[in-house]
């Protein structure tokens, strides 16, 4: 089985301002998650420029015709959410 997810990458230009903000969120995870309803899967990559954050159904087959009713809605309430919970948390942390 494999896991279906939304992903939101931190990607600016300046590797240390991705780290940054991914830290600023990461102190905030579990009020995120509450929200969300969902663990996050928080990704700093150290090694790398870039972060990311995560959302996941675990253990299903993405390859099931069964499954892609949940699948797309999975997707389409996940997204809107992440909008709803990250935009406005990183526009705070735009503003420190």
């Amino acid at each position: 089985m494999r896991s279906v997810k939304v992903s939101m990458t931190l990607n600016k230009s300046s590797k240390e301002e991705n780290k940054y903000a991914f830290d600023y969120l990461y102190r905030n995870k579990e009020s995120i998650e509450n929200n969300l309803g969902y663990k996050l899967f928080c990704n700093r990559l150290d090694d790398k420029k870039v972060s990311t954050i995560d959302v996941a159904i675990e253990n299903i087959n993405s390859r099931d015709k069964s499954n892609w009713e949940k699948i797309a809605k999975f997707h389409a309430e996940m997204s809107d959410a992440f909008y709803k919970e990250f935009v406005p948390r990183l526009r705070e942390f735009q503003d420190k």
